[in-house]
Formats: C-alpha cells, structure tokens, sequence
C-alpha cells in the first residue's frame, strides 16, 4: 500500500459511513426489561406492582421511541445487527401495546388473583367455603345497605390468607341470587372476586361491560372483575 493510500484511509471520507450500529439501542434494551421487570412484580405482588405503573409505562414508550428511532435508520436494517434491531423494536412494541392502555395491568392483577387462589388452596374450596356462607342465617352478620358484611373470624384458613379488605354477601349483577364478595383496593384501582352458585353470576359479565368493569371468568361460579 503507498503512502498516498494510507492518507486516504486515514480521512473521513475514507470510511464506511454505513457501517451498521455494534447492536440495538441501549435504552431501547433497559426500557424492555424495565416493562418485563414491571410486569414480574405485579404477577407476583399485585397491588404493591401498581404504584410503578406510570414510571413503567413511561419508560416502556420511551423505549418504543428510541427502538423506533434506531431501526429508521438504514444501518441497522442490514448486516449482522438487523435482527437484533428489528428484535428489539418489535418486544417494545409487544410491551408498549400491553400496558399503555391499562388492560396490561388489569390482566396481571387478575392472574395475581388466580395465583393466589391456586396456592392457598384452590378454586373449589374457595367455593365451597363461599356455599357454606350463603347457607347461614343472616341474623348474625352486619348489613351495611348494600350487603351482610361477613367478620374474618368466620372466615376459612384459605380467605384470611387471601386477605381481602372486605368481605360480604350482596346480589349478584343480572338476578336477585346472592354471591359472597372479595374485595381489594380502594378507591381509584380496586378489584372484586365473587364467589357463589354457577347461576348466581350467569349474567355478571354483560352487566359488568354496562357498568364500565372489565369481567374475567373463572369457572362456573367464580369470577373477578375490575373497574375500567
């Protein structure tokens, strides 16, 4: 190689301007596990996960931003990188999709609800405990004008566990059938889960959409919804 041509390298213009990027966005990848991050704690903690949810969010739509940013560029379209580009573009855009309209949250809690139920003993003898209440007489119990309050001394192993805020029998949405009511939260965010008879809520899922709630089914008997 001659002397001339050693120059040449050695100016700007001499080098491959279109060089693809050493590998997808930084913030693009930390914002990705700040969502999954957030996602995690609220599967496994619920209500304590919410109080991440804006700062979360955020992050995850700013992270969409920058990977979108990246990928605009043609660089990163081509060579080694293009598929850790695109990669990363399209995780955020799963993220961003699942929790920046709030459903993401709501579908978390709820199977934080589920799980919790599963380990302190499973559907079938929440609802067995839920049938035994509904036989009792009301006499015993406070009635608040909108139900009979049930008191945590008579409620099984698994309820105390599951440590709802209130508890309660009230009507079902859509028929005068009674369910037995968990409730969690207060205020702005909280969450119900009722329990009874399968006929008792056959209808609470049409009257919860009318009511602005988001429904999910369990099985035949056992539902939680969510206000939107």
């Amino acid at each position: 190689m001659t002397e001339s041509d050693d120059k040449k390298a050695a100016k700007p213009e001499g080098i491959d301007q279109n060089a693809p990027a050493l590998g997808p966005p930084t913030f693009a990848t930390v914002a990705m596990a700040v969502g999954a991050g957030y996602i995690l704690i609220l599967f496994l903690f619920g209500l304590i996960g919410v109080v991440f949810a804006v700062p979360a969010g955020l992050t995850v739509l700013a992270g969409l931003v920058s990977a979108s940013v990246g990928l605009a560029q043609k660089r990163n379209r081509r060579g080694p990188y293009r598929r850790r580009h695109i990669a990363v573009f399209v995780v955020s855009l799963a993220l961003a999709a699942f929790l920046l309209p709030g459903l993401g949250t709501i579908r978390t809690l709820n199977l934080h609800c589920r799980m919790r139920v599963a380990v302190t003993g499973g559907q079938e003898e929440l609802q067995a405990w839920a049938m035994e209440v509904l036989a009792r007489p009301r006499d015993p119990m406070q009635e608040d004008g909108s139900g009979w309050r049930i008191p945590r001394e008579e409620c099984s192993r698994q309820v105390r566990r599951l440590n709802p805020k209130r508890i309660r029998i009230e009507r079902s949405y859509g028929n005068d059938r009674e369910i037995v009511r968990l409730m969690y939260g207060g205020g702005f965010f909280h969450w119900n889960i009722g329990i009874g008879p399968p006929d008792a809520i056959g209808d609470l899922a049409v009257k919860a959409k009318v009511a602005d709630c988001v429904w999910f089914r369990w099985c035949d008997g056992i539902c939680c919804w969510f206000p939107d």
